[in-house]
């Protein structure tokens, strides 16, 4: 996946690092800790708090069909900003978040194809 195909709504900022929307790509062990490098590779991204909800999305170029998604949410703290996220593929809403508890992989099934994949909050 090229870097430049991931895109978020905004990128938070603080003491511990600007983490960037494509760098979920980079890693080969996935992290539920968000920032500080001591817990591993940096795979959670983190919005600001913003007003429309926060968004992350990867645009795949073409048509694909996807018919699994695992998210996996931050094990850190703020479980709960995942609740009741969409999931969309292209233009289509392929699930919803529910319940997602702490550290844990959210797994959605259905048969949509598009050309990007956003989970907005």
């Amino acid at each position: 996946m090229k870097e430049d195909k991931a895109s978020m709504s905004s990128v938070w900022k603080d003491g511990r690092t600007e983490v960037k929307p494509h760098d979920v790509f980079k890693s080969k062990r996935w992290n539920a800790n968000f920032g500080w490098k001591k817990f591993g590779e940096l795979t959670c991204v983190h919005t600001l708090m913003d007003t429309e909800g926060g968004w992350w999305k990867v645009d795949f170029e073409d048509d694909i069909l996807v018919t699994k998604i695992a998210i996996l949410n931050r094990n850190d703290c703020c479980e709960d900003r995942l609740k009741g996220a969409k999931v969309f593929v292209g233009d289509h809403q392929f699930g919803t978040i529910h319940d997602q508890k702490r550290g844990d992989w959210s797994k959605l099934k259905n048969r949509v194809e598009g050309k990007f994949l956003k989970v907005q909050g």
